[in-house]
């Protein structure tokens, strides 16, 4: 990736995607997979942002996650997920994970939220508006 043309196009690297949805227990813990992986990335490259963990609109699990994270000292530099149910569970969920950082000692992270809308509202312009306007305040 570091020789690719394409390497100060990236922005960050996503470990894995919506491991709430997809991740095969049968291969361990997420979170192991997670440190293994993040430690490997970082020994390659270490200054490229690393995101995650891009759970699928449930920031339930991202207390196990952070602490997990936090114990392995492999805490993303970008936290990030998806909203697909509802605009109007941004600020809430945005003010959870901060505090879950703020509680274990955790610096404030930029925050991707990688997907949005549910999928009745996709392609529709008034709904989307909703989130675009959530995202910037």
């Amino acid at each position: 990736m570091k020789a690719s043309s394409y390497y100060n196009s990236i922005s960050a690297y996503e470990l894995w995607n919506e491991s709430d949805n997809t991740w095969n227990s049968a291969n361990g813990t997420y979170e192991n997979f997670w440190t293994t992986t993040f430690r490997q990335i970082r020994s390659i490259d270490a200054s490229k942002p690393i995101q995650g963990p891009s759970f699928s609109d449930n920031i339930s699990d991202m207390r196990n996650f952070l602490q997990n994270a936090v114990s392995t000292n492999t805490v993303p530099d970008i936290l990030a997920w998806h909203e697909l149910s509802s605009s109007s569970k941004i600020a809430g969920d945005v003010a959870t994970v901060q505090s879950i950082e703020d509680q274990l000692g955790i610096s404030r992270r930029p925050i991707a939220i990688e997907e949005y809308a549910s999928p009745s509202e996709v392609g529709l312009p008034g709904p989307l508006v909703g989130y675009i306007s959530k995202f910037e305040r």
